[in-house]
C-alpha cells in the first residue's frame, strides 16, 4: 500500500497507480468490471485515500489542536513546517498531491492531478510563500497559461495535457 500511496502523491497516472495496487502490470487492461485494475484502483484512491485516509489525517490535526487547547505544556506545539504539513495532509491525500505547491495548483483549478503535478514541475513556485499566497500565485499562473501569456510545456505530450486543461476551462 505504501508504494500505491507514493505513486498517488507523485501524480502518477491512474494506470501507473494501478500497477502498485494490483502488483502486476495492468497495461492494456482497461475494462470497467468491478474486478478490473482501473475500477479497483479508483475505489482505492476515492474511498480509501480520498475519504477514509483523509478523515484519519484530519483527525490527527484535530487531536493536536485539542491537545494544544487543553494542555498548556509545549508537547503539542509543532514546528511551523510540521504544523503546515499536518494542516495540508487531508488535502494532500484527497488530491493526490504531495507538496504544498501541487496542492496550490489543484486548489487554483489545475485538474486533473497529473496536470497539477506537471505544472508544478514546469513552473516552479517561489520559495517561502504561505499557503494563501501560493494559491494566489498558482491562480495567476493558470490565468497566464490560459491566455497563452506563458507556455510552460516543452514536449508534445506536455502541450497536449496543458491544452486539454485550458480547453476544459479549468484554467480560467
Amino acid at each position: 500500500m505504501k508504494s500505491t500511496l507514493e505513486a498517488w502523491f507523485e501524480g502518477k497516472p491512474l494506470i501507473d497507480v494501478a500497477q502498485h495496487t494490483e502488483r502486476k502490470d495492468p497495461q492494456g487492461k482497461f475494462e470497467r468490471g468491478l474486478q478490473d485494475p482501473l475500477p479497483r484502483t479508483l475505489r482505492v484512491v476515492t474511498e480509501g485515500f480520498g475519504f477514509g485516509l483523509a478523515i484519519v489525517a484530519g483527525a490527527l490535526g484535530a487531536i493536536v489542536a485539542a491537545g494544544r487547547e487543553s494542555e498548556p505544556e509545549a508537547i503539542w506545539d509543532l514546528p511551523d513546517d510540521s504544523a503546515r504539513m499536518l494542516a495540508l495532509l487531508p488535502l494532500a491525500i484527497r488530491y493526490g498531491a504531495g507538496t504544498p505547491s501541487t496542492i496550490a495548483w489543484m486548489r487554483a483549478g489545475a485538474r486533473p492531478r497529473v496536470v497539477a503535478h506537471l505544472l508544478d514541475r514546469l513552473v516552479g513556485a517561489p520559495i517561502g510563500l504561505d499557503d494563501k499566497a501560493l494559491h494566489t500565485w498558482a491562480r495567476v499562473q493558470l490565468r497566464n497559461i490560459a491566455t497563452r501569456q506563458i507556455e510552460p510545456a516543452t514536449t508534445d505530450e506536455e502541450r497536449a495535457l496543458v491544452n486539454a486543461m485550458v480547453v476544459s476551462g479549468a484554467a480560467i
